[in-house]
């Protein structure tokens, strides 16, 4: 500062005493997409095993409704008489 003022007034400034550069700074920038990345995994791979959850049951009434429709139709029941 007092360099400064010692230039606007004509006078030779004291050597360094304009300061010295700032220091460079490195500051690594915040990882935002890391952290939504693996919310979003996280939330895809729930929907999955509710969905794989959700296949396994209809599959398991699809199944016996198959297994006592095919009896029916392979001629292990006779068609009640009020569906004739």
């Amino acid at each position: 500062m007092a360099g400064m003022l010692q230039a606007l007034r004509g006078q030779q400034p004291i050597p360094g005493s304009l300061g010295a550069p700032a220091p460079g700074v490195n500051v690594a920038p915040t990882d935002v997409t890391g952290p939504i990345m693996a919310k979003y995994q996280a939330e895809m791979a729930k929907y999955m095993a509710e969905q794989q959850r959700q296949n396994a049951i209809m599959g398991g009434l699809f199944g016996l409704g198959g297994s006592a429709l095919g009896g029916w139709m392979m001629g292990g029941a006779k068609l009640p008489s009020w569906l004739k």
